[in-house]
C-alpha cells in the first residue's frame, strides 16, 4: 500500500507539473519558476557634465543581501526567473533608488535588456 501512495502522490506531482507549465506563464504561475530568461540591467546616473555608469562593485554596498541576489546577476548577464519581467515593469523604482544612492545626480536611467526586448526608464532626481 505504501508504493501504490507514493505513485500517486508522484503522478499527482507530476500532473500539476505538467498542468502549471502548460497553463499562464505570468507572475504566480509555475512557470515562472522554470523559465529563464537572459536578462542584463544597465543603470546609469546623470549630473551637469558626466554620466556615471554604475558597475556591480558600484551597487552592492548599497544593496541588502536579497538585493544583491536580485540585482547582481542582471547586472552581469545572468539567466534568471521572473525578476528580470518585474524590474522591466518596475524600472522608475530602480531609478528613484539610484537618485538616492547618488545625491549628486540630475537623472537617474535603467535599461532592462531581455529577449522580448528593452525598456527604459529615466527619472528625474530631485
Amino acid at each position: 500500500m505504501s508504493s501504490l501512495r507514493f505513485l500517486v502522490g508522484a503522478a499527482a506531482l507530476v500532473a500539476v507539473a505538467i498542468a502549471g507549465y502548460a497553463s499562464s506563464s505570468g507572475v504566480g504561475s509555475f512557470r515562472m519558476f522554470t523559465r529563464l530568461e537572459r536578462v542584463r540591467i544597465e543603470l546609469f546616473t546623470e549630473h551637469s557634465n558626466r554620466t556615471r555608469r554604475w558597475q556591480a562593485a558600484d551597487v552592492v554596498d548599497h544593496l541588502s543581501r536579497d538585493g544583491q541576489r536580485v540585482l547582481l546577476p542582471m547586472l552581469e548577464g545572468a539567466p534568471v526567473e521572473t525578476q528580470g519581467a518585474l524590474l522591466a515593469s518596475r524600472g522608475e523604482q530602480l531609478a528613484a533608488w539610484l537618485c538616492d544612492a547618488d545625491p549628486d545626480a540630475r537623472f537617474a536611467n535603467v535599461a532592462v535588456h531581455r529577449p522580448s526586448g528593452t525598456r527604459h526608464h529615466r527619472v528625474r532626481c530631485d
